[in-house]
């Protein structure tokens, strides 16, 4: 299920970039692609994320060491809040990478 979400993310990122070339001014896609990506895969992951704490709370298996997992996960989930935050705050950022140009291009 996860390979499905990242395929169907990078589809709305490429569509994003090819919008991005075609047209000289920012399209709404420009920044509702990777926004849609980034909201969909921290999602993906956060239910991930609970499954895998209900999965190894259940089990009695001592192979796994808990608290590595948790840090492990709960580091990634910051991450994710960290990129969605950094995401909304500078949105001419991510539309300078989607179309490879100059930050203070954009900003004109």
């Amino acid at each position: 299920a996860a390979m499905i979400v990242d395929a169907i993310t990078y589809l709305f990122n490429f569509a994003a970039v090819r919008s991005a070339k075609k047209d000289s001014t920012m399209s709404k896609l420009t920044v509702v692609g990777p926004f849609v990506s980034a909201v969909a895969l921290t999602g993906v992951m956060i239910y991930v994320f609970i499954d895998a704490i209900q999965e190894l709370q259940s089990s009695g298996s001592g192979d796994v060491k808990l608290r590595i997992v948790l840090i492990f996960g709960v580091s990634n989930l910051v991450l994710d809040f960290i990129n969605l935050f950094l995401f909304w705050a500078f949105p001419d950022a991510y539309k300078a990478i989607l179309t490879f140009t100059d930050p203070q291009v954009l900003e004109k």
